[in-house]
């Protein structure tokens, strides 16, 4: 009985809340261009004069509708495989290869692939790659220059997979965990550093000698 009552009770729970998931989806998933048509379709309802333009109305509505539902469709479901150097030099780039293989039947297209943080750090992430067309079970690599300042282990933030088709429309986000990490050694002294350190740890030592 207790299951029952939980079960009629989630879904009465997924019916009310339904509206607002699919409004936080559409919102979240829309782009410059779905703006641009929902600007169009409300001029296209014309309210100053008071006859709406049922033609405009009627094709930015249907390209809004469509093209959410296609987008929603061809979202990529993806596998991830990330190939990074053994170690790295604290501020010199390195790269890494990241493999994405399509694992849904349907083509994953019109594709940004990068990492989380690209845009917050800009020395440190590169900028997104393009990649047009994933077929099922094919194999795509791209590869992203990246740069690290301080020695240590840095686990790699999580690779983000937009799809904007149909039409740059709306985007669809898939954040796929890399689950590796990159070892990152201090960067080599220099001949005038290390001068300097050599004769600053000399007198040191000498002070600490005559004391």
């Amino acid at each position: 009985m207790k299951t029952l009552v939980r079960a009629v009770f989630g879904l009465l729970r997924d019916i009310v809340l339904s509206p607002v998931y699919l409004w936080n989806s559409v919102a979240h998933s829309m782009t410059g261009a779905s703006t641009t048509l929902i600007i169009m379709t409300i001029i296209s309802m014309n309210i100053i004069w008071g006859y709406p333009w049922l033609g405009l109305f009627a094709a930015c509505t249907s390209l809004l509708l469509v093209g959410w539902m296609i987008n929603r469709l061809f979202r990529p479901k993806l596998a991830i495989d990330v190939a990074v150097p053994r170690f790295a030099t604290a501020e010199e780039t390195f790269d890494v290869d990241v493999d994405l293989v399509n694992t849904r039947a349907l083509p994953a297209m019109d594709l940004n692939i990068g990492f989380r943080r690209e845009y917050r750090i800009v020395k440190m992430y590169a900028p997104r790659k393009y990649v047009r067309l994933i077929m099922h079970g094919q194999r795509e690599r791209t590869t992203h220059p990246m740069r690290f300042t301080r020695r240590g282990v840095h686990p790699l933030p999580k690779v983000f997979v937009e799809s904007l088709f149909p039409f740059s429309l709306f985007q669809a986000v898939t954040r796929l965990d890399c689950g590796a990490a990159v070892v990152v050694v201090p960067k080599p002294v220099s001949e005038s550093e290390f001068a300097t350190c050599h004769s600053a740890l000399r007198r040191s030592i000498g002070n600490e000698i005559r004391n």
